[in-house]
């Protein structure tokens, strides 16, 4: 039970990390665009600056507070005062 409570906190954490992952993505192509650096193909078509500011936002507003939980909980597991040595040494904490 342990154990798939661990891989639950570790794969919501990165999913997590992946959503904020893509803002930052999204936010440096309206920021490159912005300067006049080109963004690709000619043939390129995606969606304006004001949708993927607010596309952004709103995936900050989602995954920022499920990274934030999660690893919360998987820190707090780690904690020596709570016995934490056998989550130190899980392999897929170390992965």
């Amino acid at each position: 039970m342990l154990t798939i409570r661990r891989v639950y906190l570790y794969a919501m954490a990165l999913v997590g990390l992946g959503v904020l992952a893509v803002v930052v993505q999204g936010l440096l192509d309206v920021g490159f665009r912005s300067i006049g650096l080109p963004d690709g193909p000619v043939w390129k078509v995606g969606p304006t600056s004001r949708e993927q500011i607010s596309l952004a936002v709103a995936l900050v507003v989602v995954g920022l507070p499920i990274w934030l939980i999660h690893w919360a909980f998987a820190e707090r597991a780690v904690r020596a005062d709570r016995g934490g040595a056998g989550e130190r040494g899980a392999a897929i904490r170390a992965l």
